[in-house]
């Protein structure tokens, strides 16, 4: 009985460390390259790769590629180090290990900060390890895991975050595109803010048509074309804005890092004429899948002579490219 007992609790035992070594080597659904000494596995991987960061699970290697430093880490599972990224099908710089989230990207608006923190949605501030890589500044952010927060990234200016500014209009660029008798034409990308100087007139019928859009009347199935949509003429206006980069969590997910940012497409000329189409990332109050799973949203709106002419004119002035037919659902 004794020998049976010894036999049973023998091959549990096999099965639960077979089952912790499947979690620790595969977890993500794909096979992890691991190590009992992670700085020479990464220096064997690229003899380039320098240690920036160390604790006692988690491990941060940078190597230099054409494209500037790339980041490699370990984390350490069951006694053995574990490499987790790149390789742990997250479409962030991010590992979770212990409880905590390592945050080791570097989204556009911390470029070129000397200082940076992550600002919690109560205001809370967390600093940014500040990591000398190549001659450049990069931050490594460390966070509890098992919340699901989203956090702002904000370099820090004198002893506080920079503010976020909210506003699309006061940041966002405008491209114009045009298409006559089968001849497409866009202009240069430009900020609002630069164009108005010479058109002071543009951002205040811009925001005028933006208030103008009938929010309760949405277009059925937004905008459709028909089969002859490359032959037809059109003229849209872009305004696109970029207003923070954040750091979503949310447990049972890889962290994501995301820029919160808004489209806005009028259709001045066309076969849609007096439509907006409103696009946005922001994932601050959505689920991941939710924001997944959203579209374009397209109103009918207020549409003034004097937008129309000022996109021609810009259309003009600041020419890109000409070609031949295009789609007016187009970016």
């Amino acid at each position: 009985m004794l020998k049976k007992y010894r036999s049973t609790a023998l091959a549990v035992s096999v099965i639960t460390a077979m089952a912790c070594l499947k979690y620790a080597l595969f977890q993500g659904g794909e096979l992890r390259p691991v190590s009992l000494a992670p700085q020479r596995a990464a220096v064997k991987q690229d003899a380039g790769a320098e240690l920036v960061y160390a604790d006692d699970s988690f491990q941060l290697y940078f190597f230099p590629t054409e494209n500037g430093p790339a980041p490699l880490a370990y984390v350490k599972r069951l006694g053995v180090w574990v490499q987790d990224y790149p390789g742990n099908r997250g479409v962030s710089p991010a590992c979770t290990v212990n409880g905590t989230v390592y945050y080791f990207g570097l989204p556009e608006s911390l470029e070129g900060a000397g200082l940076a923190v992550l600002v919690s949605p109560d205001g809370r501030w967390m600093d940014g390890l500040p990591l000398s890589v190549e001659g450049e500044t990069r931050f490594l952010f460390r966070l509890p895991a098992g919340e699901d927060a989203c956090y702002r990234f904000a370099p820090v200016v004198g002893n506080a975050p920079l503010p976020q500014e909210e506003d699309p209009f006061a940041v966002g660029t405008i491209l114009v595109e045009a298409q006559k008798d089968g001849a497409f034409a866009h202009s240069l990308e430009l900020p609002l803010s630069e164009l108005s100087q010479a058109h002071p007139e543009l951002e205040s019928l811009l925001r005028q048509a933006y208030a103008s859009a009938d929010r309760e009347s949405p277009v059925e199935n937004g905008r459709t074309y028909p089969g002859s949509v490359l032959e037809m003429d059109f003229c849209n206006l872009h305004l696109t804005a970029k207003l923070g980069d954040y750091l979503k969590i949310e447990e049972g997910s890889l962290p994501l890092a995301f820029t919160r940012s808004v489209h806005l497409n009028f259709e001045l000329e066309g076969y849609h004429k007096a439509t907006m189409s409103l696009s946005e990332t922001d994932l601050r109050n959505k689920t991941i899948e939710e924001s997944l799973r959203s579209k374009p949203e397209v109103y009918p709106f207020s549409l003034s002579p004097g937008l129309t002419a000022q996109a021609r004119t810009i259309l003009e002035e600041y020419p890109a490219r000409q070609e031949s037919g295009t789609d007016p659902a187009g970016k």
